[in-house]
């Protein structure tokens, strides 16, 4: 449903543009006509207009990310430059109209795609403090490390090299949650990616969720490069703790909830998973008035109440403008939301498909629960 929402509203935006692509190539290419054939010269011009376009439909692909970027540079440009004409009355001819409507928009593109490569590959930390007066004594640090997707798009050496650097930060409890790997990702590189995150050292431990990509169920079954089985294994040897719709008391004031992934089927409610927590508390096994934190891979604001969601999963739109986009249509994408329930979206280590990330950072999250 959320798919056919989200192509209902953005392909009359790609049809538009992609109609501005064709009249901007025309226009681009008009000199070509004082040349000699110009019957040739005029089906060269449709014919790279049609290429254009055709890998501007290619979303998920280096060609189309670089030509939709363009598109929309250059139609940012039209606009301003129609703009100034109209307050600094300029002629048609004049160099801003002819040079620089098509300059500028190439250079931004370009230095976009620089910065969204040196982006994905650069990891900064982002910090959140939460206070809740269910909480006892200092608190808790939480570290939330969420879409590695480890063998894909980012160099490999970018989380291997922050493991001291989190370690350093001296948390209580290291949240992964999900996609820590993807399709691309072999079973050795599987295997490495669970070494490289056993290095995480906290009070009480790794806890772990699914991901939508983390068993490569958009493989056929023959062709994935691992099984569950194996993949569990890979956990149980890090000494991480997988949370498949399961929930498991930290300390008496603290219940740990995580979620099974929304592409995994059916699963429990978190009013069911609660009952875990209230079971214990009337064998005195933890305080009555807890704190819930909940982990689930997608976020989704729809169902129960926790004191606290941690998700991942949208890499922060990984593209602008595509997460002010989703924030428009109503969809959680990066940071703090606090309206249905307290929800932070990481944008998440890396992100997928295509080597940029010009949208937000690439992340992990310390919260601070005091």
């Amino acid at each position: 449903m959320k798919f056919l929402y989200y192509t209902l509203a953005f392909v009359p935006v790609l049809i538009l543009l992609l109609i501005y692509a064709f009249r901007l190539i025309m226009r681009l290419t008009k000199p070509l006509m004082k040349l000699e054939k110009k019957k040739l010269w005029k089906a060269v011009r449709i014919a790279l207009s049609l290429i254009i376009c055709a890998m501007s439909f290619m979303v998920f692909s280096v060609p189309g990310i670089i030509s939709l970027h363009f598109l929309v540079l250059a139609l940012i440009t039209d606009i301003v430059m129609w703009l100034v004409n109209k307050v600094c009355k300029l002629k048609k001819e004049s160099k801003w109209n002819s040079s620089w409507r098509y300059l500028l928009p190439a250079i931004a593109t370009i230095a976009f795609i620089f910065y969204g490569y040196w982006n994905l590959n650069h990891l900064v930390v982002t910090e959140y403090e939460l206070d809740s007066q269910k909480i006892d004594g200092n608190g808790y640090r939480i570290a939330f490390l969420s879409d590695v997707h480890y063998g894909g798009i980012q160099k490999k050496q970018v989380l291997k090299e922050k493991i001291d650097e989190i370690n350093a930060k001296n948390p209580d409890l290291i949240i992964l949650g999900g996609d820590i790997t993807e399709e691309e990702t072999s079973n050795e590189e599987m295997h490495e990616i669970f070494e490289i995150l056993s290095g995480l050292k906290s009070k009480y431990g790794t806890y772990y969720v699914y991901g939508n990509h983390d068993l490569q169920l958009y493989r056929d079954k023959e062709q994935r490069s691992y099984s569950w089985n194996e993949y569990l294994e890979a956990l149980h040897k890090a000494g991480i703790t997988v949370l498949d719709d399961e929930a498991v008391i930290i300390d008496k004031d603290f219940l740990l909830i995580g979620r099974k992934d929304l592409s995994m089927g059916e699963r429990l409610s978190l009013k069911d998973l609660e009952a875990f927590g209230r079971a214990f508390e009337l064998g005195g096994g933890i305080k009555p008035d807890y704190f819930i934190l909940e982990i689930d891979h997608q976020p989704n604001l729809e169902e129960g109440k926790s004191d606290l969601l941690l998700s991942g999963h949208t890499h922060g739109g990984q593209m602008w403008p595509i997460g002010i986009i989703m924030d428009i249509l109503g969809d959680p994408t990066y940071g703090e939301y606090t309206k249905k329930k307290h929800l932070i979206v990481s944008s998440g280590v890396a992100g997928w498909g295509f080597p940029f990330k010009t949208a937000k950072r690439s992340e992990y999250l310390i919260i601070d629960v005091k």
